[in-house]
C-alpha cells in the first residue's frame, strides 16, 4: 500500500513556485537551509542556487526583482481568510495578487493551489490526485499525514517506513529469560492452507492491569464489530460482522463466524462505561485456521472510560484520540524492555508506561524506552490515518525493525497496535 496538519486560523499563505522552484511548503525554518525537490524551502523562501551543484532557500529570487511588484509572475498560492478560502496569482500585467475565491463547501490545498471539494472519506483525497493526505473528519480537509521519507525528515531519530522512531539506548531484555526476536529479521512463511473463512473468538481482556490475571469481567452485553483494514483506514467503517459479549464457561469472550483470511482486519468493541477501542493487526492465516480446525483465537482488550483521560492529554480534546501500542517478542507474551515507539501522527504528548512506587502503571513522558509493562502511548492525537513503528536493539546483530502498521484514530476513541510475531506473507 503507498503511503499515504490542520491550517492555521490566521492569514498564511503558501506560495507555490512555478519558475525554477520546488513545490509548496508546509514547514517553518531559516534562509539558508539546502533544498532540492524532495525538501521543498517553507514557504515565502526560494529554492535557488548557490555555490558548487547545492541551492539552498532564500528570501528573494536571485535577481533580486522589483519589491513593489507580486513575484514570481503566474506564481499562485492559498489565502485563508476568516470565513473563507482563496487562490491568489500574481499578474504579469498589474504586479498585484488576484484573488478567487472558493465556494462555501470547497477549501484551498497547498498541495495544489487550488479551490476542492470538502472531503468526507480518503479517497476524495485520492481522488483530488492529492498524495499522503487523510480526510479531517471535522475540517473536512484533506491533511498532510506528515509521512517521513527519509532520515532528513526526522530531529534526532530515523526514518522508518514513514514514521520517525528514536534509536534505541540499550539493548532490549526480557522480564523473565531471554528475548526471542528472530522472527523480526525474516518474512513470515507462506500460507499453503485451504480455508478462505475462519471462525474467530476470543477472551475479553484488560488492555492496561497491574493484576495478575488480565481477564476482564462486567463486559457482557458490549458491542464487538470486525472490520476490514482499508475500509477503516479511508474513515468508512462498515463492519463485517457484528456480534456482543457474552459469559461462556465463566470468561467474558466474543464469537464470530466466517471471518475472511488473508485479509487485513480491524477489531473493535465499544459499550456503556467503556471507552471504545480499535485493534489493528489482526490477521488470519489460512495455514493456521486448517490446523485449528476452523476456529482461530484472538484476545481482544478494553479500556475503562475512567482511564481513558489519564492516559490520554489533559485537557482531553474531544475532536481528538488516544493511541497505545505494547512490544511483544516472538513468543506474543514475554514483553519488550527498552524498545521505541514512533507515529506519523501529530499528538500532544508522547510517552512510555512506567511502574510507579505503588506498582501503578503510569504514563512517563521522560522515558526514552519501553519499560516492563511494554507499552507506548500517545495523547490527544490528530483523527487522520497514519503510520507506527517499533524497533528494539539486540546486542548480538543490532537494530531489529519490529515492523509498522497502518491505523487510523478516531474521536475520543482508543486505537491500538501490539507489535508481535508478524504473520502476513511478503508478496
Amino acid at each position: 500500500m503507498e503511503i499515504l496538519a490542520l491550517l492555521p486560523p490566521m492569514r498564511t499563505l503558501c506560495l507555490l513556485l512555478l519558475l525554477g522552484a520546488s513545490g509548496c511548503f508546509y514547514d517553518l525554518s531559516s534562509a539558508g537551509k539546502q533544498c532540492d525537490d524532495q525538501h521543498p524551502c517553507p514557504a515565502g523562501l526560494f529554492c535557488v542556487p548557490s555555490d558548487g551543484e547545492l541551492s539552498e532557500c532564500r528570501p528573494s529570487l536571485p535577481d533580486g526583482g522589483d519589491p513593489s511588484r507580486c513575484q514570481p509572475v503566474g506564481g499562485k498560492r492559498c489565502l485563508f481568510e476568516s470565513g473563507y478560502d482563496a487562490v491568489e496569482e500574481c499578474m504579469a500585467d498589474s504586479g498585484e495578487w488576484e484573488e478567487t475565491r472558493c465556494a462555501d463547501d470547497q477549501y484551498c490545498h497547498q498541495q495544489t493551489i487550488s479551490c476542492l471539494d470538502d472531503c468526507t472519506l480518503d479517497t476524495n483525497c485520492d481522488d483530488a490526485l492529492l498524495t499522503e493526505n487523510s480526510c479531517h473528519p471535522f475540517t473536512h480537509r484533506c491533511t498532510p499525514m506528515s509521512l517521513c521519507a527519509d532520515d532528513l525528515d526526522c530531529s534526532d531519530s530515523n526514518c522508518a517506513q514513514g514514521a520517525c522512531v528514536t534509536l534505541p539506548d540499550k539493548a532490549a531484555t526480557a522480564r523473565v529469560g531471554e528475548l526471542d526476536l528472530s522472527c523480526f529479521k525474516k518474512s513470515p512463511d507462506a500460507d499453503d492452507g485451504s480455508s478462505t473463512e475462519c471462525n474467530l473468538s476470543g477472551n475479553i481482556v484488560v488492555l492496561i492491569t497491574s493484576a495478575s490475571s488480565k481477564q476482564a469481567s462486567g463486559t457482557a452485553g458490549l458491542d464487538v464489530k470486525i472490520f476490514r483494514l482499508d475500509e477503516i483506514l479511508i474513515g468508512n467503517p462498515q463492519p463485517i460482522q457484528t456480534t456482543t459479549v457474552a459469559v461462556i464457561d465463566g470468561k467474558d469472550q466474543y464469537q464470530l463466524l466466517n471471518v475472511p483470511t488473508r485479509t487485513e482486519l480491524v477489531l473493535a468493541i465499544s459499550g456503556e462505561s467503556y471507552a471504545p477501542l480499535y485493534l489493528f493487526g489482526v490477521y488470519l492465516r489460512a495455514d493456521a485456521c486448517d490446523d485449528a480446525s476452523g476456529s482461530l483465537l484472538w484476545e481482544l482488550p478494553v479500556l475503562k472510560q475512567t482511564l481513558y483521560r489519564p492516559y490520554n492529554s489533559l485537557p482531553v480534546d474531544e475532536e481528538k484520540g488516544l493511541l497505545m501500542a505494547r512490544l511483544f517478542d516472538c513468543s506474543n507474551s514475554q514483553r519488550i524492555i527498552g524498545g521505541t515507539v514512533g507515529s506519523s501522527l501529530e499528538s500532544q504528548i508522547d510517552y512510555y508506561i512506567s511502574v510507579n512506587d505503588d506498582s501503578a502503571l503510569v504514563p512517563d513522558p521522560t522515558a526514552t524506552t519501553t519499560a516492563t509493562p511494554g507499552f507506548f502511548g500517545a495523547g490527544n492525537v490528530d483523527p487522520l490515518r497514519g503510520i507506527i513503528s517499533a524497533r528494539a536493539l539486540e546486542s548480538e546483530t543490532g537494530l531489529v525493525s519490529l515492523g509498522s502498521h497502518w491505523v487510523r484514530i478516531f474521536p475520543e476513541s482508543v486505537s491500538v497496535v501490539f507489535f508481535q510475531k508478524p504473520l502476513i506473507p511478503a508478496d
